[in-house]
């Protein structure tokens, strides 16, 4: 069995895997931010980015996507900022934002960080709009697959 890869036409051509066997059924990250970015701008255009997100490599392909996407729409970031892998405390990185006056804010994390992230929001009373592009529904290998 070969996969089939359409990666090359989402416009990242070096996002495409060598691993024949190996195969995702999720857009990458980068198309689905600058995706969002598009649909968003479109529904209300005079809106405030910013970003929080992990740094690493999620981090910094959704950011690419953002990055993409607001130089399609004639945008930028107002105010970014990041985490380390495994925090759990966010009462900094929510008060930036906050300061920032942001009224859409671009989430590139894991589902704990979700949740710490909206929970600390909630308790300073910020309230902007939180997107995060949906987790890779499935990977898949020969061995998974193959018994």
């Amino acid at each position: 069995m070969r996969a089939w890869s359409t990666c090359s036409r989402w416009g990242r051509p070096e996002a495409c895997t060598t691993r024949r066997l190996k195969f995702a059924f999720a857009m990458p990250y980068f198309q689905q931010a600058r995706a969002i970015i598009k649909s968003l701008n479109a529904t209300k255009a005079d809106r405030k980015w910013c970003s929080l997100v992990q740094d690493d490599d999620l981090g910094s392909e959704l950011m690419s996507g953002v990055d993409s996407g607001m130089k399609q729409v004639g945008k930028t970031v107002s105010e970014r900022t990041t985490y380390k892998r495994g925090a759990t405390d966010f009462s900094s990185q929510v008060a930036r934002l906050k300061g920032a006056n942001c009224d859409t804010v671009i989430l590139g994390t894991t589902l704990r960080e979700t949740v710490g992230t909206l929970s600390e929001a909630r308790k300073i009373g910020f309230t902007p709009q939180f997107v995060a592009p949906p987790p890779p529904t499935a990977i898949c290998s020969r061995s998974s697959v193959v018994p």
